[in-house]
């Protein structure tokens, strides 16, 4: 037989389904559009593009510059070996320039290794924020939906249920700890661990109405 407090309960089960959802949605929306409190608030996807972006920037930039430098070099070989120049300083400065090309080149060799080292590993970290965004979205609008119909289902258990009962559920709510509505086992109130008096046992299995722990205020279900 259900007893006076069992719609509250009811009530109090789909309330907290609807904020673990909307709790959710709220995360999910931060890892979507990027948390406000965090150093850098943009989403992981737009900070993932933005590094890979960057360091394509930065590799074809370093291409360029190798393009141009082997170029130069070239042309001072060219010119070193051709015999056209005969004066020995100028001979000298142009060796020595080639040997400093020659010493920028192999650096820059190795930092576009790097570049494109970097450029794998943010490729990849795309790759996994684009399916993070993904899946984020499906779970989303799974999370909306469910949100919506326990608003619902809330707005129609509260129809169904008595204005003075309803009263005394939201000002406990308003109030106390959750949860506002618990169970009596063995004559013992769930919300606060102490046993009820010999009278409120009793009144509680007769009452019409809700009725709350005389110790901690929270409504009782019947045993």
């Amino acid at each position: 037989m259900s007893g006076p407090a069992d719609s509250l309960q009811r009530l109090q089960e789909t309330e907290h389904e609807l904020r673990a959802s909307q709790e959710r949605i709220a995360e999910l929306r931060r890892v979507l559009d990027g948390d406000p409190a965090a150093e850098d608030h943009r989403p992981r996807l737009l900070r993932a593009e933005a590094r890979r972006k960057a360091l394509s920037g930065q590799l074809e930039q370093a291409e360029t510059r190798e393009r141009e430098e082997r170029a130069r070099a070239r042309s001072h070989e060219r010119q070193l070996y051709s015999g056209v120049i005969h004066n020995p300083r100028e001979l000298t400065q142009l060796s020595e320039e080639l040997d400093h090309l020659r010493v920028q080149l192999a650096t820059e060799e190795v930092e576009e290794m790097e570049l494109l080292s970097s450029l794998d590993e943010a490729d990849r970290e795309l790759a996994d924020a684009l399916s993070e965004a993904e899946t984020t979205r499906a779970e989303l609008k799974q999370q909306e939906q469910q949100a919506d119909n326990a608003s619902r289902r809330i707005a129609d258990q509260r129809a169904a249920i008595p204005a003075a009962h309803l009263r005394l559920y939201d000002r406990v709510a308003a109030f106390r700890p959750a949860p506002a509505v618990v169970d009596v086992r063995d004559g013992v109130c769930a919300g606060c661990r102490l046993p009820l008096s010999h009278s409120q046992l009793r009144a509680l299995r007769m009452s019409a109405d809700p009725l709350t722990c005389e110790t901690c205020g929270r409504i009782l279900i019947a045993p």
